[in-house]
């Protein structure tokens, strides 16, 4: 993304939008939105593990992380994707 912004003079819509509608770019997009949500998932998982001790309390919030982060992941491959 650093070269696409150096080497384009001007960012428009269109331009942006260009961008966006190729493939290597939507695949690395998703990818990077994968890791992202990965990352956050052991980060919520290690927090939840080191600082909840009711078993119940801490099953039910990683559930409800892993459900949000799930989302996350529909969201951005649909917002991706759409393009």
């Amino acid at each position: 993304i650093l070269g696409f912004f150096v080497t384009t003079p001007e960012v428009t819509f269109d331009v942006w939008q260009g961008f966006f509608s190729g493939l290597c770019t939507k695949v690395f997009t998703v990818l990077a939105l994968f890791a992202l949500l990965i990352h956050a998932w052991i980060g919520i998982w290690q927090v939840l593990s080191d600082y909840v001790k009711p078993a119940f309390l801490r099953g039910s919030l990683q559930f409800l992380f892993a459900v949000l982060l799930l989302a996350y992941l529909v969201a951005g491959f649909l917002t991706v994707w759409g393009v």
